[in-house]
């Protein structure tokens, strides 16, 4: 019975962090589409993809909602090799990785 008032007073801590926005759920994911159409995708992300990477062949683009943004993975092939690029709905590249283990 003694551990009991000290659950409850971090009980109480949690309830208040969430609704005092000291734990963020912001970033959580609400929507996920993969697309193959790139007419549906913005041109700033495009064009930011192919500078990022130069001559790629962009197979897909898989779109990542949350509540505060947009974020694109841009998934292609250029020089033997597969790339996937992170890019925020404004051209922003936030990274580019080479993906190990594939073959065609």
């Amino acid at each position: 019975m003694r551990g009991f008032p000290v659950l409850l007073i971090l009980l109480g801590l949690l309830v208040c962090a969430a609704g005092c926005g000291i734990v963020e759920d912001d970033d959580e994911y609400e929507d996920e589409e993969y697309v193959t159409d790139l007419s549906r995708i913005p041109e700033v992300v495009l064009s930011a993809a192919r500078e990022a990477v130069p001559d790629i062949v962009i197979i897909r683009v898989e779109i990542e909602r949350t509540r505060r943004r947009t974020i694109y993975e841009v998934y292609g092939r250029a020089n033997g090799r597969y790339y996937e690029i992170e890019i925020g709905s404004d051209g922003t590249v936030y990274e580019v990785e080479i993906e190990h283990g594939r073959s065609d």
